[in-house]
């Protein structure tokens, strides 16, 4: 069995495996507010530790959802879709602006430094801010695994979501764009001469 269908395979359990962190999730949070929070943390200390674990959940979505891309980008119908489009986009090229890799490599740059390194700075003063002194409080441990086992479950099905996503309606969308490209007046028709 080729590893593209042990991922799939797995991936069919994702909802399962989703809801049984769910659980554990809740299991955790129930913990936490029997146990009780300690007034060592003020109200903005509680929001700011809420928006550390939110913006981490959705980070870790958004990798998630990428890795369900590349997944989907290894199946052997979208290799072929993704060369045959690359192929006639370069065929059908008409304008003149073509860049080197030195310059995607910049534009990354610059983008990673002014978004990465702002999120940096803001996770880091959130941070400090909320554990400056640290107070001690166990139960911010447990709401923080929650938060984990709650942005697991989103990403499963966050990744079968992706996966499922690309394969069923960008490769379709494709496929069909590669047909028009092919009858476009002044295209070059690949259907002849095979």
């Amino acid at each position: 069995m080729s590893m593209t269908n042990k991922i799939k395979d797995a991936l069919v359990y994702t909802g399962l495996a989703g809801s049984i962190i769910s659980i554990l999730a809740y299991i955790l949070v129930t913990i936490a507010i029997v146990k009780g929070f300690e007034n060592g943390l003020q109200l903005m200390q509680h929001l700011l530790f809420a928006g550390i674990g939110a913006l981490f959940g959705i980070m870790f979505n958004f990798n998630i959802g990428i890795q369900g891309i590349s997944l989907a980008k290894r199946e052997k119908k979208s290799i072929e879709v993704n060369n045959m489009y690359q192929k006639l986009i370069a065929d059908n090229k008409t304008d003149e602006k073509y860049h080197t890799i030195n310059y995607y490599m910049i534009k990354a740059t610059i983008i990673d430094v002014l978004v990465k390194g702002s999120l940096i700075v803001l996770f880091t003063y959130m941070i400090l801010y909320v554990f400056v002194s640290g107070n001690g409080d166990y139960s911010l441990f447990l709401l923080a695994l929650a938060n984990i086992c709650v942005s697991i479950s989103f990403g499963l099905l966050r990744i079968t979501s992706m996966y499922n996503n690309y394969v069923e309606r960008h490769i379709p969308f494709l496929e069909g764009l590669c047909n028009r490209l092919k009858l476009k007046p002044g295209g070059v028709d690949t259907t002849k001469g095979a």
